[in-house]
């Protein structure tokens, strides 16, 4: 396919890459698109302070065909802060998905990587995502060489089931508004000293509408034990600017 072309994508590119997400929806057990409405390029630095979001585009048609993110964050490695790259949000349009139009993406990113921001990059795949995985473990030449790091898990809490709930004597917990956010930030940073690629805060990343959308100190929930912190958790709602949208499931 000599007539697929690759470039750095902008506003202009907005509709046609939001229509992409919407026809490409995650295989696995639950078909899932992951949908940037009302506007793809909408918020800054929700998954970097670099971003730089790639095009598919082919020239015969003038359709775009598909899409990726490349990101650099500051996350703990090691115990210590460097700047990790992203890989994310792949989608090809189904008539695009021969290999092809992937390796040359790939081949876009590569030259890309070239202004070294970062020294490798993550990239998370759907347990049951079988395509992409047999896509990035085929050892085709031109590909990047993947290696698999962990499993991650995703939990979800039923909202319908009233909570019970725990008294404790030595705990106490309170609303984000009444802690000083430079404590919380101190606890949030020593946590991910301790767990690896744990983003790394500061207070004007934390509740930075650029950096996390929707996100308020209201939100947020911080238990306290002898005058200082020992844990926090917030309620982060992100549908004003991401959706996750259950397209179907398997064998149904």
């Amino acid at each position: 396919m000599p007539n697929l072309e690759y470039y750095i994508g902008s506003e202009k590119d907005d509709a046609a890459l939001r229509s992409v997400l919407h026809q490409t929806p995650m295989a696995g057990p639950i078909r899932m698109t992951f949908e940037r409405e009302p506007s793809f390029f909408g918020v800054k630095h929700l998954e970097g302070s670099f971003h730089q979001t790639i095009v598919g585009k082919d020239s015969k048609n003038g359709k775009v065909f598909g899409v990726t993110n490349r990101s650099i964050r500051q996350l703990y490695f090691n115990g210590k802060i460097e700047s990790v790259g992203y890989l994310g949000l792949m989608r090809l349009l189904p008539e695009y998905q021969t290999g092809f139009p992937a390796l040359r993406g790939y081949q876009y990113c590569k030259k890309l990587h070239l202004d070294q921001k970062t020294k490798f990059y993550l990239t998370s795949i759907m347990d049951g995502n079988e395509p992409a995985l047999k896509l990035l473990k085929s050892g085709v030449r031109g590909l990047p060489r993947y290696q698999e790091y962990s499993h991650f898990c995703t939990r979800s809490i039923p909202i319908r089931n009233k909570p019970k709930k725990i008294i404790s004597t030595t705990i106490s917990i309170i609303n984000g508004q009444k802690v000083d956010q430079s404590a919380l930030v101190k606890f949030l940073n020593q946590y991910g000293k301790q767990h690896q690629f744990y983003p790394m805060w500061t207070q004007e990343t934390l509740f930075n509408p650029d950096h996390t959308p929707g996100l308020k100190p209201e939100n947020m929930l911080v238990a306290i034990k002898n005058e200082e912190i020992v844990g926090c958790m917030a309620m982060w709602d992100q549908r004003s600017v991401r959706q996750t949208v259950v397209k179907g499931y398997k064998n149904s």
